[in-house]
């Protein structure tokens, strides 16, 4: 109402100082995005800096080589690790492969023995009796022989049979060991992977700050 005192305080928002963005988003910005932007665009931006740090243009120039040049090097770090990741995963499979090679022929020679002497437990997985019907096919075709029936009483078809049924859990087994060894091994990866990252954040705030 007219007379009365006007007792609310004047507003001090400093709107033009709290718009201006902030020192380390400004350079944070640049490091992480500046290939997205145009040539104005990073122009502006390191006009921007030259004002909040009150540098001479060939400094800011000089600045932003230097920011350009350890972000050009981390990135060719990453791709380096990237590399040698891939790498050692190619190696790590082929050192596998001969291992899964060796071991299962130490035990096919396992099976063959033991074939001629013991009795198949019933293969109750559906893929264990696809993979013994070609197994199956595969060893009577070596031989130069008709694949028999299951209900053949023939002491040879009994053999193969048996054969192809042993080779068949051997793979199995095999095939489940490496595959346990494998995630472990990829767990182990992964967790040093996790850490060099933490590591790298870590530093790059502590830069920041």
């Amino acid at each position: 109402m007219p007379g009365e005192v006007d007792d609310k305080k004047v507003c001090n928002a400093r709107l033009d100082e709290l718009a201006k963005p902030n020192k380390r988003l400004i350079l944070d910005l640049w490091q992480n995005y500046s290939y997205l932007f145009t040539d104005d665009r990073k122009e502006t931006i390191r006009l921007l800096v030259q004002e909040m740090y009150a540098m001479t243009p060939e400094e800011t120039q000089r600045y932003f080589d230097e920011i350009s040049a350890v972000v050009k090097k981390l990135k060719a770090r990453e791709k380096m690790r990237k590399r040698s990741l891939k790498r050692y995963l190619a190696k790590l499979n082929r050192i596998e492969r001969k291992r899964a090679l060796n071991k299962f022929q130490k035990i096919f020679i396992q099976a063959l023995t033991y074939a001629s002497k013991n009795p198949v437990p019933p293969l109750v997985s559906p893929r264990l009796r696809n993979m013994s019907d070609l197994i199956l096919d595969q060893l009577c075709d070596i031989r130069g022989v008709c694949t028999p029936e299951r209900t053949d009483n023939d002491r040879q078809a009994q053999f193969f049979c048996n054969i192809a049924d042993w080779i068949s859990i051997a793979i199995e087994y095999v095939y489940y060991e490496i595959h346990v060894q494998k995630n472990m091994e990829f767990d182990i990866i992964e967790a040093n992977l996790k850490g060099e990252q933490e590591s790298q954040c870590m530093m790059e705030a502590a830069k920041k700050q």
